[in-house]
């Protein structure tokens, strides 16, 4: 099947012939969830209630009571679902599940558009996410692009009186508030009780146990190492250590290692008075 590098790549996926309305696919991380949710608002509000967005950490789409890696399986699924966008930024291009809903996507021939933030861009997208052609929030011609690409898989028209130039205005600033938020803070250092453990480590676990809690699934060395003000090879020597004691763990994907928190390394944190401030 040849990928054809335009807007959205849009094959009949959805059936035609129902009153209910067609869906859209978010596909986001957890950090940019507020760029997913003004995407949703922008794209719902376009199409006058024709089209329905779903963005699993909405929690009007996502109330709670299902297991949630089945909930987006079945919204993958769903045979009114005809269109995903995977907002990209050089952060979500790390994660796992982008890629995995981009498969799945892709598996049922939807329409895919690539929104890209943040630094990433259409023309350095990895293949084959770079053969989907979408835009990147930098241009003005971004939610053109996406209202064009959108009505293309859905099959309405959205009014061209309708306010593109609102829609760019709220997902930038709504990216720009993802970008603050998925950024670490640097944790905050405590005085060590009675432990010969070295500061960097006590800084790195107290790092990863803010990510825990955040709901932030990982991070690699040199976004680590930033977060704490640390050299990479200082950073990846101190978490080596803690993964060899048990107290980090480590997981290789995307080229890279990333590193998390064990609960042994929790347990550490607060047995020795080191749990960072909420």
């Amino acid at each position: 099947m040849q990928l054809l590098k335009d807007d959205a790549t849009r094959y009949d996926c959805c059936p035609m012939n129902t009153q209910a309305p067609r869906r859209i696919f978010v596909s986001h991380i957890h950090e940019e969830a507020a760029l997913a949710s003004a995407v949703k608002e922008g794209l719902e509000d376009a199409f006058a209630g024709r089209v329905a967005v779903f963005v699993s950490s909405d929690k009007r789409d996502n109330p709670g009571g299902d297991e949630w890696s089945e909930k987006v399986r079945r919204e993958l699924q769903d045979p009114l679902t005809c269109m995903l966008i995977s907002l990209i930024s050089p952060t979500s291009l790390k994660r796992p599940w982008i890629s995995i809903e981009l498969g799945a996507a892709w598996a049922r021939n939807l329409a895919l558009f690539p929104l890209c933030h943040s630094g990433s861009s259409p023309g350095n997208l990895p293949r084959p996410l770079g053969d989907f052609g979408g835009a990147t929030l930098d241009s003005d011609e971004a939610a053109e692009r996406l209202i064009s690409a959108s009505e293309n898989a859905v099959g309405h028209k959205v009014s061209r009186r309708w306010p593109r130039a609102d829609l760019l205005t709220d997902i930038r600033a709504a990216a720009n508030q993802s970008t603050t938020e998925s950024t670490p803070e640097r944790a905050p250092v405590l005085r060590a009780l009675e432990s010969n453990r070295p500061s960097e480590q006590i800084i790195i676990l107290q790092l990863l146990s803010q990510l825990q809690d955040q709901h932030i699934e990982d991070i690699d060395c040199h976004d680590g190492a930033r977060a704490v003000s640390m050299s990479p090879s200082v950073f990846l020597y101190h978490v080596t250590k803690l993964v060899q004691e048990r107290l980090a763990r480590d997981s290789f994907y995307m080229d890279e290692r990333h590193y998390s928190i064990t609960p042994d390394g929790v347990g550490w944190l607060i047995e020795n008075g080191q749990m960072p401030m909420k």
